[in-house]
């Protein structure tokens, strides 16, 4: 026998050949593999889709917490506390991440913050003839008096209990005279004999 070298169309018949039950199985692997990678992938989206949902979620829910750390120093004075409107309007802006009230012009409009949400009710149409008690009233029992067009169990219900009697003062005084119409005609009245 000698050496020669042999014609690659005679190698190929010489190849063991594939039977239909090994080439389907061999599809139905392929499918299979196919299958199990797409069913990841949508496993995965959904996955990120719910983890975005829980996140939206969880920045507007009242029970969340957040938590401050401050660092001591010896350079600089404490700066004084806030009292009076001055106190009320930075609750009503921005709120006391210390106790986890959230800051009211985020859900409503109101021209004396300059905030113009829309989450809740604009205070400067509902509450122009209501006393400071109905304006107390409405931060620490949000669900007593609801406005026309919006539901019930929206608004935080924690205000009462975690501002101190002097937030809920100042928070309390400083919408009242930036809404009510008797107050902000009075104020207007003393600041013009004022000066």
């Amino acid at each position: 026998m000698t050496d020669q070298p042999q014609d690659p169309g005679e190698q190929s018949a010489r190849a063991p050949q594939k039977s239909e039950q090994q080439i389907f199985d061999e599809q139905v692997a392929h499918a299979s593999a196919r299958a199990v990678l797409i069913l990841g992938g949508i496993g995965i989206f959904a996955a990120l889709v719910m983890s975005t949902i829980a996140l939206v979620n969880s920045t507007g829910s009242s029970s969340t917490k957040t938590v401050t750390v401050t660092a001591a120093t010896t350079a600089e004075p404490a700066t004084p506390a806030l009292t009076g409107n001055a106190l009320g309007r930075q609750l009503f802006v921005s709120g006391d991440p210390g106790t986890g009230v959230i800051s009211c012009g985020s859900c409503h409009t109101m021209k004396a913050a300059g905030t113009t949400a829309t989450v809740g009710p604009n205070l400067d149409k509902e509450l122009t003839a209501d006393p400071a008690s109905a304006t107390l009233e409405s931060i620490v029992n949000p669900n007593k008096e609801i406005a026309t067009g919006y539901p019930a169990d929206v608004m935080p219900k924690n205000y009462g209990s975690a501002l101190t009697k002097v937030q809920l003062d100042a928070l309390t005084q400083y919408v009242y005279q930036s809404t009510n119409l008797k107050a902000k005609k009075q104020a207007a009245g003393s600041a013009a004999t004022a000066g």
